[in-house]
């Protein structure tokens, strides 16, 4: 633990707080030993923040229907449809397929 970065919410450490009251007895007997224990149960923002998902997926999803939108306007045009377009839409729609799928140890 000596050494890292802690990158945890106030919000984060009072919810886990909440949720676990032996926390609170390790902090008032070893303040230094309880606080590493917090931090360490508390989890990253990546972990506990669904925010950033949010914003991931949106974006994402952003990305998939500009592309839809523009390869159906090249197309109404009898124009030719870029590679670059094709491979940009089909990679954002893995990457949220990826994001939303729940992962095998789950």
């Amino acid at each position: 633990m000596k050494g890292q970065p802690y990158n945890v919410s106030v919000e984060t450490i009072q919810r886990t707080l909440e949720s676990d009251p032996q926390l609170i007895a390790s902090l008032k007997s070893d303040p230094i030993k309880g606080m590493e224990n917090l931090i360490s149960t508390s989890g990253t923002p990546l972990q506990t923040d669904a925010w950033i998902y949010r914003i991931v997926v949106s974006g994402l999803a952003i990305t998939v229907l500009s592309c839809t939108v523009a390869s159906s306007v090249l197309a109404m045009y009898d124009k030719e449809i870029p590679d670059a377009l094709i491979g940009l839409g089909t990679g954002a729609l893995g990457a949220i397929a990826g994001l939303i799928a729940p992962s095998p140890s789950e």
